[in-house]
């Protein structure tokens, strides 16, 4: 534990954010150019595999730009691009999400990733 402590506090130290957080923020950065019409620089089958939600009814949550969660039925199925994306773009904040250049949305992502290594 104390071992696990040390290495907690060195990537802090360093600003390098550990490997789940970093795949976090990667995908975020792939959702974010193809969801701000920046998707000429992304691959087609990315493309494809980013669906917009839209709810039934007129709500609230329309204009927050959350992506379409597609079920899938195991872990595997689970940690797939087309069904992580969606969960980790959707359980980002608005204000992140919402970030006007792709260098704000990686400084906002980076303050938003760091405190949960802190826990």
């Amino acid at each position: 534990m104390l071992e696990m402590s040390i290495c907690v506090d060195l990537l802090h130290e360093l600003h390098q954010l550990p490997t789940r957080q970093q795949i976090h923020y990667k995908i975020a950065t792939i959702t974010y150019r193809h969801y701000r019409a920046l998707h000429l620089q992304q691959p087609s089958y990315i493309s494809s595999l980013l669906v917009n939600y839209i709810p039934p009814h007129t709500l609230c949550s329309t204009s927050q730009g959350l992506l379409n969660t597609p079920g899938s039925r195991t872990v595997i199925g689970a940690r797939r691009f087309s069904s992580a994306d969606p969960v980790i773009w959707n359980k980002l904040p608005h204000t992140v999400r919402s970030a006007e250049t792709i260098g704000i949305l990686r400084t906002r992502l980076k303050t938003h990733l760091f405190p949960v290594i802190a826990s």
